[in-house]
């Protein structure tokens, strides 16, 4: 049975869809967090569920015949690395300088790093001069690659 443990008022998790005052509801089962809920007043100030993480990773993944292909933006020279969400997109975050290709690499790096996929496995089939990204990852069914990724990703304004 889950209890309800705190409400926090989370203004990093402010987004063009909630325009006011967002709040993160945490609840714990058997002393541990469980699950945490984020609800926000939308323009019509009416409270509303912003979607889980699991959903928007699903959103940004597609099928494929070789694989699952993950689409997200990279955002270079950010203060810290990670995949966060903004406005329902996934951002990949590096202090990576833009230009010369070592966003990609980083990009590559960190998902073959905390994912444990070997980077052979990870192959950029889209964008590699672009901000947009879509990546293939080999060998991983696509529920697998949800459950990974929505392990990995941060709140706007949290650090790694």
């Amino acid at each position: 049975m889950n209890r309800f443990i705190g409400l926090v008022e989370a203004p990093s998790l402010v987004t063009p869809r909630f325009r006011h005052r967002v709040y993160l509801i945490a609840l714990e089962n058997k002393g541990y967090p469980s699950r945490f809920i984020v609800f926000g007043l939308n323009k019509n100030k009416m409270w509303v569920g912003m979607p889980r993480v699991e959903e928007i990773v699903r959103r940004n993944i597609e099928p494929s015949s070789k694989g699952p292909i993950l689409n997200l933006i990279v955002k270079p020279s950010s203060p810290s690395e990670g995949l966060v969400i903004e406005g329902g997109e996934l951002i990949f975050q590096t202090q990576e300088p833009e230009g010369r290709g070592r966003e990609n690499a980083a990009l590559v790096r960190f998902l073959s790093r905390s994912l444990n996929i070997p980077a052979s496995k990870i192959d950029i089939v889209y964008g590699a001069r672009e901000k947009h990204k879509r990546v293939l990852f080999l060998d991983i069914d696509e529920d697998r690659l949800v459950e990974l990724i929505s392990k990995l990703v941060m709140w706007p304004g949290e650090v790694s």
